[in-house]
């Protein structure tokens, strides 16, 4: 895991789809901190130690198109670990449900700041 993990963060840094999300991320800690969410995730034994993901993301703004490149980004890594695609699904489909937490563009109206009048 912790291999997959750091190919991971290095496919995201030269992705220019979403690289700037990360500019001003400390990447070891990033690191550490995806590690500890997967392994805790997939019942490893790991704590996950970081904020929750609402909370994480709410500054950044980001949108599905770019929460998909993150994912298809995982996907790679695990590829080039030679991670066996069932146990790849798997992993994201434990992750899928945190989009809800990260993605801002689908907020609902009472979701949304009120417009001005």
């Amino acid at each position: 895991m912790r291999a997959t993990v750091h190919e991971f963060v290095l496919i995201m840094e030269s992705d220019d789809r979403i690289n700037f999300t990360f500019a001003n991320t400390d990447l070891k800690k990033f690191e550490q901190l995806l590690f500890e969410q997967l392994c805790n995730i997939t019942d490893g034994g790991c704590k996950y130690t970081g904020r929750d993901m609402y909370t994480a993301h709410a500054k950044l703004n980001i949108n599905n198109a770019e929460f998909n490149a993150l994912a298809e980004d995982l996907y790679e890594a695990f590829d080039r670990e030679h991670v066996p695609y069932r146990l790849q699904n798997k992993v994201v489909a434990l992750l899928a449900p945190m989009q809800r937490d990260v993605v801002k563009d689908h907020l609902v109206p009472q979701d949304s700041p009120p417009k001005p009048k």
